[in-house]
């Protein structure tokens, strides 16, 4: 059951870019970035209200924001601005650069070799071979995927 949720979700976030580049053709990057976020606290604007008036977790909720300390606020602070930055940074890419497959599989790989390095250095996590393997496998299919010229050659 959790797969199937699972396989929706992930075919859903493989065809957004191709929305995103169709709405791209109209729209700046800005723009189109401005009305995305629009959209998405219009959306946020209903859930709250409804939390608000409905679900009676939600003062308990208000309790545990107002309990964050000043480094927590911080970290979301970071994370909402790389959010914003690698959202118009990856807009620019669809539109002007690579196809948004390419620059999908761009960031899913460049995502799990952050991982790996993060989960090696930082939190001294021990990998297998084989997920190491898996890993340099994963760059050499994304370089056959960007160079097009290597197999012609």
């Amino acid at each position: 059951m959790l797969y199937s949720f699972l396989v929706g979700i992930t075919f859903l976030k493989a065809i957004n870019p191709y929305f995103r580049k169709h709405v791209l053709s109209h729209l700046d990057s800005h723009d189109f970035f401005f009305l995305i976020n629009l959209v998405i606290v219009g959306i946020l604007f209903i859930i709250i209200l409804y939390r608000y008036f409905f679900d009676k977790s939600f003062d308990s909720s208000i309790k545990k924001i107002k309990s964050l300390k000043i480094s927590h606020i911080c970290c979301i602070f970071v994370i909402a601005l790389l959010t914003i930055f690698s959202g118009i940074a990856l807009m620019e890419l669809d539109k002007n650069y690579n196809t948004p497959m390419v620059n999908a599989i761009f960031t899913k790989t460049f995502s799990t070799i952050a991982l790996v390095l993060v989960g090696i250095f930082v939190f001294k996590e021990k990998y297998t071979l084989l997920q190491i393997i898996g890993v340099f496998m994963t760059i050499i299919g994304v370089l056959l995927i960007t160079n097009k010229n290597v197999l012609l050659k």
